[in-house]
């Protein structure tokens, strides 16, 4: 969400014009990935010179909003401070790419007779109802990209090729693990055509990786259960190893029939909730 510039019907602290003197910034602002690769840790300092909106803030009547918007992910969420530092923790599952952040300030009640001490001449004299949840400040928008470890069905391919099941083309999907090279899934000829129609749509990646990516996990996760040694010699059993263990697991003590479920979910960057988001947008759009 970004604010367009444009003059609104009241004043308002922005950085596009001159309606109220002053200034409204993040300083200090950073955006890390987490140890553990499952969260981003965005903090910051909102930086407010007006005292009259500082004053509305220190009694509760206005909030600092910082607007997070991911395209890719359709991740969108505002989180509310009434002071100054922030820090806010976000799951890598919900941001991929770009993520646009947008602060601004808002009433948290209705304000009667607001009128701003710095405002420019021409509201002299003027003032206004704010009602709950109208902005009277906006500072510029910034971002930063999340560059996402997580493994998704694009991400896969040196070790996953996903092909026409030739020998059974009505067998829905199956799964081969014979070839030393890559892991092969298999589609029967209707799948692999709506298949081949939808992947290049980067917005459908975590509906396909929970489609087709996560049932072949899961299988090949269960079946770690029985044993890894005849595979450690394949080229992929080590990047499957590499990515368990970059979400936190201790590859050698994991009980494969109780955890797989979850692991093979974080292994891929949970396309389970970024689809359910997804077809929840859709559904809201629609």
């Amino acid at each position: 969400m970004k604010i367009a510039e444009k003059l609104f019907p009241y004043p308002v602290l922005t950085y596009f014009d001159d309606a109220i003197e002053g200034s409204y910034v993040i300083e200090e602002l950073s955006a890390t990935l987490d140890a553990d690769k499952k969260h981003y840790t965005i903090q910051g300092k909102f930086v407010l010179n007006n005292e009259d909106i500082q004053e509305l803030i220190n009694q509760r009547k206005a909030i600092f909003i910082l607007h997070f918007e991911c395209s890719k992910t359709r991740y969108r969420k505002p989180y509310q401070f009434f002071s100054n530092n922030f820090e806010i923790k976000i799951s890598t599952s919900m941001l991929d790419g770009s993520v646009e952040m947008q602060p601004v300030i808002i009433s948290k009640e209705a304000v009667l007779d607001y009128a701003n001490s710095q405002a420019h001449k021409d509201y002299e004299g003027l003032a206004t109802t704010i009602n709950v949840g109208e902005i009277l400040a906006v500072a510029e928008p910034c971002e930063f990209m999340a560059n996402k470890s997580q493994d998704s069905l694009k991400n896969f391919p040196s070790i996953f090729s996903i092909s026409k099941n030739v020998q059974n083309p009505n067998k829905s999907m199956d799964l081969s693990t014979e070839s030393d090279q890559k892991i092969r899934i298999l589609l029967s000829e209707q799948n692999y055509k709506f298949y081949k129609a939808s992947v290049n749509n980067s917005i459908n990646e975590p509906i396909l990786a929970s489609m087709i990516l996560f049932p072949a996990i899961l299988n090949l996760l269960r079946d770690f259960e029985y044993g890894t040694k005849d595979l450690e010699d394949t080229d992929w059993f080590p990047a499957i190893k590499r990515r368990v263990e970059e979400c936190g697991y201790n590859f050698d003590d994991i009980t494969w029939e109780k955890e797989a479920l979850e692991i093979a979910q974080q292994v891929i960057g949970d396309p389970l909730t970024k689809g359910l988001n997804l077809l929840i947008d859709e559904g809201i759009e629609d």
